[in-house]
């Protein structure tokens, strides 16, 4: 017979809670750990991929600020947390670590951009959707940013996009034009070949002819 105690977690059915379930209840996680000792705006850790840039905007100033928050705090000897966080915890607290470097890194470029700033704030001096990108969305997007990144913080006015389709017309009309020559070349090719039998049957009538009379004249 087994001397060691029994384990109530092991009963079946048992309502009483496991010792390390219990204690793994009240250990809060990194996540958790951050959201409290920082004051962490717990609206801000919804991933919501569609929420658009004005959100994401928000969620990357708090990440630096929390940041900030916690230096001050370890500085001061005031950071009584159970671990020390890495910059990936700090992250994880808005989005996963991947989406931070390939999108949110984007808002790094920003403060080249004031007009922008503004409008992701949405201060009182913030410039109209006209003004800034050029054209109006409900939701702005990274797609959007990008391209506002990729044409130096200028809007993108309608020329642009009429000249883009100029080009396109453009490229249509010559491979047009293309076609059309070779048409007249097959045309022109065939007509000569026409041209050139009717010349050789004639030409070979004509012989029948001059043949003909000199065998009478004989």
């Amino acid at each position: 017979m087994s001397v060691f105690p029994l384990q109530v977690s092991a009963i079946p059915g048992s309502t009483i809670p496991a010792k390390s379930s219990a204690l793994s209840s009240t250990i809060p996680t990194k996540t958790e750990a951050l959201i409290k000792k920082l004051e962490f705006d717990v609206s801000l850790t919804t991933q919501d991929q569609g929420a658009g840039i004005r959100i994401y905007y928000k969620r990357y100033k708090a990440v630096l600020a929390a940041i900030l928050k916690y230096e001050s705090l370890r500085k001061a000897g005031n950071w009584d947390g159970l671990f020390t966080p890495t910059h990936i915890d700090f992250v994880q607290l808005v989005t996963s670590k991947s989406m931070w470097y390939k999108q949110y890194k984007l808002f790094d470029q920003v403060s080249r951009y004031p007009q922008m700033i503004e409008w992701l704030g949405e201060s009182e001096d913030t410039p109209t959707d006209i003004e800034l990108w050029g054209f109006e969305r409900d939701i702005y997007q990274w797609a959007h940013l990008e391209g506002f990144l990729k044409r130096g913080g200028k809007p993108l006015k309608d020329s642009e996009d009429e000249s883009g389709s100029e080009k396109v017309q453009m490229k249509k009309k010559k491979t047009h034009k293309k076609k059309d020559k070779g048409k007249a070349k097959a045309t022109a090719v065939s007509s000569s070949e026409e041209e050139s039998e009717l010349e050789s049957a004639q030409k070979s009538q004509k012989k029948k002819v001059a043949s003909g009379s000199g065998t009478r004249k004989r």
